[in-house]
């Protein structure tokens, strides 16, 4: 009610910081009702909903998995990024 257009707001960089800061507390919440456990540890794998193309979604992952562990070393990284991402955005990588 009183939108002009049904399209959602965007404004660039300040787009991508909501984005991550809902990220931040969806995953403080759920967190949360995994009585402590981080998703990482119990999903296969991870699937993030974005209109901003595979760098967003990339960014997002890298964030969840630095709130997880935030010692994180570069070659476990990317074997979670690998493992629990890359499947999920094949698609997403081709389209953009």
């Amino acid at each position: 009610v009183g939108w002009h257009d049904m399209a959602p707001i965007t404004d660039g960089k300040y787009s991508v910081e909501c984005y991550l800061d809902a990220l931040d507390a969806c995953h403080s919440t759920l967190r949360q009702k995994l009585n402590g456990r981080g998703p990482l540890e119990v999903t296969d794998l991870n699937v993030f909903h974005t209109g901003g193309g595979y760098h967003i979604v990339r960014k997002a992952f890298e964030r969840l998995v630095r709130a997880e562990n935030k010692g994180i070393k570069p070659d476990e990284k990317e074997r979670l990024l690998q493992e629990k991402l890359i499947p999920s955005v094949s698609i997403l990588k081709i389209i953009g």
